[in-house]
């Protein structure tokens, strides 16, 4: 593999993302949709919990190009409301 000299991305301040953002995970529940995104057979979803909840973890992200969304799937239903940070990439 070839290595380049140059930075692949170079960023002076606050980057901001088109395809990123923050789910909440309604008391009850163990999963959560976000809708209405530009997604293709290559899309990677990367999910992570941002509220310390003792016992859950994110268990999968998992995009629909079809219906232009993904699920995050928790292990368990959560008894407080949690945000999971996502992010698209591809």
């Amino acid at each position: 593999m070839r290595q380049l000299e140059a930075p692949a991305l170079q960023v002076n301040g606050k980057p901001v993302f088109r395809r990123s953002g923050i789910l909440t995970v309604p008391v009850g529940s163990d999963q959560a949709t976000q809708t209405g995104l530009d997604l293709t057979s290559a899309s990677l979803v990367l999910a992570t919990m941002q509220d310390d909840r003792s016992g859950n973890f994110v268990r999968a992200a998992v995009p629909s190009v079809g219906t232009s969304s993904f699920t995050v799937l928790l292990n368990k239903k959560v008894a407080t409301p949690t945000k999971v940070g996502w992010m698209v990439v591809n």
